[in-house]
């Protein structure tokens, strides 16, 4: 929708008849400083987005040197438990579970 010369000068003096000579450049005061502030405000939209787009693309960097002792240290640690748990399992009795186990209480009828 393109804007002439006749169709900006009848909404110009429709702006004038409506709001009179005083409050016009009020208005276009008021209109100019909230289209300037729509403007700051997308930039800065616009500049979040492409930093967000950017770090969520970028590969992390890994740390140069990592200890050996931390790398072997993690996986074994972590089998450990497993293992003793299982080999617990396999050296008890099955009559020793039952025991270990609590029955559930009764609820309180009223």
């Amino acid at each position: 929708m393109n804007l002439g010369a006749p169709e900006m000068l009848l909404l110009g003096i429709l702006a004038l008849i409506l709001f009179g000579p005083r409050r016009l450049p009020e208005l276009g005061k008021a209109l100019g400083e909230g289209l300037a502030a729509f403007r700051e405000s997308s930039r800065q939209l616009s500049s979040e987005f492409k930093r967000q787009l950017e770090e969520e693309t970028t590969v992390p960097r890994t740390p140069a040197a990592i200890p050996a002792e931390a790398t072997l240290a993690t996986p074994i640690q972590a089998a450990a438990p497993l293992a003793a748990v299982q080999a617990a399992e396999s050296a008890a009795p099955e009559s020793s579970l039952a025991l270990e186990t609590s029955p559930e209480p009764e609820e309180a009828r009223v």
